[in-house]
């Protein structure tokens, strides 16, 4: 989790992307990050912006690595635009 590496520096880091975190649809039609199914995640507290913890949650854990960062993205269809994101990005693909 980002707590248990936040501080820490590791020379190569991999990430398994969840659905918790995502691009999709939004009202106006274009794509939007979502954190939508992270609600079954939320306790009874609720925190101010759900979203922002999200999104920094992920940025914590792609910035553990020195030397490179891995992204694994499921093959599930509600991670293909997610997946498309980065590819759009310049990320490489592995295979």
């Amino acid at each position: 989790s980002e707590f248990d590496v936040q501080g820490l520096e590791l020379d190569a880091a991999i990430l398994a992307w969840g659905d918790d975190f995502r691009l999709e649809r939004g009202d106006a039609g274009r794509w939007e990050w979502s954190n939508a199914l992270a609600k079954r995640y939320m306790r009874k507290a609720t925190p101010e912006s759900p979203l922002d913890l999200r999104r920094n949650a992920y940025r914590v854990l792609m910035t553990r690595g020195r030397a490179g960062l891995v992204i694994w993205v499921p093959p599930d269809p509600t991670l293909d635009a997610t997946y498309e994101y980065f590819a759009a990005m310049g990320m490489k693909e592995l295979r």
